[in-house]
């Protein structure tokens, strides 16, 4: 049997596992090895190997059997039985839980089975400023080193940052803040004091215009209510013209230089 199989590629040996009487009947194993290959699954290497001993069979089958060569029945059956892939034995050795995170890699000696935190994987997880780690179900999780001193940006560990220099930029920013606000709010005040004085002033120049020719002195002031007759006062009289009709201040003969006196009010205690 060793002769008919020692062409294959990757042959090792033939194992005899049972041999009956009658015409002889041999129950056989062939052992062939086959190198995992990057670019060849083997599965398709099995395929190809199979398809040579089918070969090397077919060809004893056409030779005939009288007795001095070695020959076999042309009802030789092959039992086919179909090795496990990469995946297949990488999930066999992950275990529940991890099968998914974990592929086939071959290298120029073995298969090895490398997880998603191993750089050789193609779902390879890079954490910049950590360690990977691979969780039961959860899959790959980036540990961040010195998560006491520094603060990252995302979950593979990106973007450090500095915590006292974080906190106390914040702590600046809201003090500057402060003190914008603070000073908002006090020229805000000050422009509603500036216009509540402008209008009491506004309000007491108006008062004392619309006022002014109620007052008299006792120069300087033409009255001309002496110069109407009777005629004129009883007309007067009768409302037919109007206060600022019948009393009207000459201010150009006003003597600046009069000095007025006003008398002490005194108390009456009647």
């Amino acid at each position: 049997m060793k002769d008919v199989y020692k062409y294959l590629p990757g042959y090792r040996d033939v194992h005899i596992k049972e041999l009956r009487s009658g015409s002889v009947i041999v129950d056989h194993d062939v052992i062939v090895e086959a190198e995992y290959q990057q670019d060849l699954p083997i599965t398709e290497q099995y395929s190809g190997i199979l398809g040579l001993v089918n070969a090397a069979l077919e060809e004893l089958k056409e030779i005939e059997c009288n007795g001095t060569q070695f020959c076999v029945s042309p009802r030789i059956q092959v039992n086919v039985s179909i090795p496990q892939s990469e995946t297949d034995r990488c999930n066999e050795r992950s275990g529940p839980g991890f099968q998914e995170f974990y592929e086939p890699f071959v290298t120029d000696t073995a298969l090895i089975c490398v997880s998603s935190c191993s750089h050789l994987s193609s779902q390879h997880l890079e954490c910049n400023n950590g360690h990977c780690q691979l969780y039961n179900n959860t899959g790959p999780t980036c540990l961040c080193s010195d998560t006491d001193k520094y603060l990252y940006t995302s979950s593979e560990c990106r973007g450090r940052i500095l915590k006292s220099g974080l906190y106390g930029g914040v702590g600046a920013a809201i003090a500057i803040l402060v003190v914008i606000i603070a000073t908002i709010v006090f020229f805000l005040f000050r422009l509603a004091n500036k216009k509540s004085l402008d209008f009491i002033l506004n309000s007491e120049s108006s008062w004392y215009e619309e006022n002014d020719n109620e007052w008299s002195v006792e120069r300087g002031f033409t009255n001309m209510t002496e110069a109407l007759d009777d005629t004129d006062r009883a007309s007067s009289s009768q409302g037919s013209s109007s206060a600022r009709e019948r009393f009207k201040a000459d201010l150009e003969n006003v003597d600046t230089q009069v000095v007025v006196k006003i008398q002490r009010p005194e108390i009456s205690t009647a």
